[in-house]
């Protein structure tokens, strides 16, 4: 399209140029810029083409954005605008009055503006000065004024050298001296010299600042105690006759450290410099989508019910806000006599959240122990790599997610610090609701709301399922309430927010409770009996179990989902195990089931079996060993001995060959010459003779008699009978 020549001619390229810019060839580039020129487009573009010769021109500006910035990008220096020339900058001169000076400045003008459009030393200048000096003003401070002909004429000379600026009050630029010590009544009586009062007013000022400071109070104890320690002070610097109503320190010196309060707050009152001192942001909610971000948090109802054992006790209500509708999602525990809210509660009180609204996309959760459950963390991860598009991170309190993993990340709260959470403004509002059932106590366990002075509160009247229905219809009211118009909902109702997000199309993501089981569980590996797996107590049982009997498998257990654990079979599906089913002594659906299971424990032998070639075993013993190679033989090196000197030769001796000829045997009385290696007696030595045993003839001996048994014969049973009961029936 042939257009008018722009005057920036910096942004006009040829053909070359664009050929070498898009990536194509100089003659397809002119080809282009010829059709433009004519009418036409390229690349779906219209370009602004202008004929130069026998060539084009093309203005980048008009090409396609890809090319217009991949252009920029080379040529930064040429397409930024030029520099606007600016003086040096003003240096303005900061006063907290300057509003008043220049409006006081202002009615100086005002006063004088008539007289000064006429000359100088003229008559009606003259006349102009002298009505308005006559003249009653009101001054920008209320009050009624005259002022003086000289007065005016000043003025005028002023705004005539320097303008508006000159008829302003000019700020001092020195720094004020301090006026007193103490106060004027001390510093009048004291007789010391200038030198020694500043001294003690150095030292009763730092007095003062370390009291409000260990005790953050500016008030009557501080004056007290700074006027007695002044007294002190005097006396020991020589001003012997200070009495208590020279040296009280007014109101004025302790309110000078009233700074210092501050440190006393920060270290002995923890909630309330969380409440009132620590510095906070401010947030905004625009843009949020439901389950973007949810808040969870445990709360105690401040209501009394009655347990099933008649004590009382206030029930927990564990909640999840939904900080796009302000929405509640909430389960209620009424506790057993010193017991607290479980891991398990909450972990059940998520899955049953994410089964009514979907799975949130970021968390805010409390700092209690109840949350501190590396399982439940670890579902999140878990999460992740099931669903992909659940992303979650674990950061540390004092660091800060990237902007971009803004609503990403789940956060735990800092201990402490309940203005962090915006749960805790929600629970507030909640409590104006609870306040209407019955068995309302308040928030302050000290001074609970009872109905008659002196008395114990009277508990809800009604059964835990009652309360329970009370409870819903009173967050159902809650629901349909319009909110504050300056609130994060703009005065809608959570009901009508979830309205206007579900007409807008929005979907929430859709986990089932399997899911939910299999991620917020732990990894365990029992060994498989022919009852089942034990965990936690009970006894779990499936069909896919039995021909793991002997072994351990791998399954995954939530302590907070305990009806069934998940076993991951070979083909990757999930197998719920139940609890397993207890049957009577005398039941005979026990007999059947037990018939059933071994049935089917049967046909899983027959499957594993089945294809398998018959054995022998101790033939394929022999098969492997003849393919082992031989075993080498093993070298020995020097024998290592532990053994001392003597029992060595002694070793040594045992270990040397023995010799061909054996040890002769001597005889009493002979030894061996070693010189000629002779047998010589020493002794004439004769053996003693050999005594015989005497023989004695046994058969000689007469035989020996054999004495009678004397003994009594024992009594026949018929005759004991007839001894005990005089008869032979008994």
């Amino acid at each position: 399209m042939n257009t008018a020549i722009d005057n920036t001619s910096s942004f006009w390229i040829s053909t070359p140029e664009l050929s070498q810019l898009s990536g194509i060839a100089e003659q397809n580039a002119r080809a282009a810029l010829s059709t433009c020129f004519n009418g036409g487009q390229w690349r779906g573009t219209t370009l602004q083409v202008r004929k130069t010769g026998k060539g084009y021109l093309v203005d980048v500006r008009s090409l396609p954005p890809g090319l217009f910035a991949a252009w920029l990008e080379k040529n930064n220096d040429i397409a930024s605008a030029p520099a606007i020339p600016k003086s040096a900058p003003l240096v303005p001169h900061y006063d907290p009055q300057a509003g008043t000076k220049s409006t006081l400045a202002a009615w100086k003008i005002s006063l004088i503006a008539a007289a000064i459009q006429h000359p100088k030393k003229s008559r009606d200048r003259a006349e102009l000065l002298k009505d308005a000096s006559a003249a009653w003003h009101v001054r920008p401070d209320g009050k009624r004024v005259r002022v003086s002909i000289r007065t005016l004429q000043n003025w005028i000379d002023v705004f005539n050298q320097e303008g508006i600026l000159g008829l302003q009050r000019k700020t001092r630029t020195e720094k004020k001296p301090k006026r007193v010590y103490v106060n004027r009544e001390w510093d009048a009586a004291c007789p010391l010299s200038e030198i020694e009062k500043q001294r003690l007013s150095d030292e009763i000022n730092q007095y003062v600042r370390s009291l409000v400071i260990q005790q953050g109070d500016v008030g009557k104890k501080i004056e007290l105690l700074a006027s007695s320690k002044l007294l002190e002070l005097c006396r020991e610097a020589g001003w012997k006759t200070a009495n208590q109503a020279q040296c009280k320190v007014g109101r004025h010196l302790v309110r000078q450290h009233q700074d210092g309060r501050i440190v006393a707050v920060k270290e002995k009152d923890a909630k309330r410099f969380a409440d009132k001192y620590t510095p906070r942001i401010l947030r905004t909610r625009e843009g949020l989508q439901p389950l973007d971000i949810i808040v969870g948090d445990v709360h105690p109802v401040d209501i009394l019910v009655r347990r099933e054992d008649g004590s009382e006790a206030t029930p927990r209500m564990i909640a999840w806000l939904d900080l796009a509708t302000n929405d509640f999602f909430y389960t209620l525990h009424l506790l057993d006599k010193g017991k607290g809210v479980t891991q398990a509660m909450i972990a059940a009180s998520f899955a049953e959240m994410v089964e009514e609204w979907g799975l949130p996309r970021a968390l805010y959760l409390d700092n209690g122990a109840e949350y501190n459950w590396t399982e439940m963390m670890e579902g999140f991860a878990t999460l992740r790599g099931l669903l992909g598009a659940f992303d979650v991170f674990l950061n540390d309190h004092a660091e800060c997610p990237e902007p971009n993993d803004a609503r990403q990340v789940v956060t735990r709260a800092k201990p402490h610090n309940p203005p962090a959470k915006a749960i805790e403004g929600g629970f507030s509002v909640l409590e104006k609701y609870f306040s209407m059932i019955p068995g309302y106590i308040g928030g302050n366990r000290m001074y609970k709301r009872t109905h008659k002075v002196g008395k114990s509160p009277v508990p809800y009247p009604g059964t835990w399922e009652g309360f329970q229905e009370e409870i819903k219809n009173v967050m159902a009211m809650y629901r349909a309430a319009p909110q504050d118009s300056h609130g994060a909902l703009n005065g809608l109702s959570p009901t009508q927010a979830w309205s206007g997000f579900i007409e807008s199309e929005w979907i929430g993501v859709n986990v089932s409770r399997e899911v939910l089981i299999y991620a917020f569980s732990e990894e365990l590996r029992p060994m498989v009996r022919n009852s089942g797996i034990e965990i936690g107590g009970a006894w779990y049982f499936n069909d896919a179990l039995l021909k793991h009997i002997g072994s351990r498998v791998t399954v995954r257990y939530a302590k907070w989902a305990a009806d069934y654990v998940l076993y991951q079979c070979e083909a990757g599906s999930l197998v719920h195990v139940h609890k397993a089913p207890v049957f009577g002594v005398f039941d005979r659906a026990g007999a059947i089931e037990q018939a059933r299971r071994a049935g089917v424990q049967a046909a899983a032998i027959r499957s594993l079996k089945s294809g398998v070639e018959p054995l022998h075993l101790v033939d394929e013993i022999a098969r492997h060993a003849a393919t082992l190679p031989p075993a080498e033989a093993k070298p020995k090196g020097t024998a290592i001995s532990l053994l001392s000197a003597e029992l060595q030769q002694v070793e040594q001796a045992a270990a040397a060959p023995q010799q061909t000829n054996p040890p002769k045997r001597l005889n009493t009385g002979e030894i061996i010459n070693k010189k000629t290696g002779e047998t010589e007696q020493l002794l004439a030595y004769s053996p003693p003779p050999k005594k015989e045993a005497p023989k004695i003839d046994f058969a000689a001996l007469n035989k020996p008699e054999r004495p009678e048994n004397k003994s009594p014969t024992k009594p026949s049973i018929s005759e004991l009978i007839v001894k005990q009961y005089g008869t032979p029936k008994r």
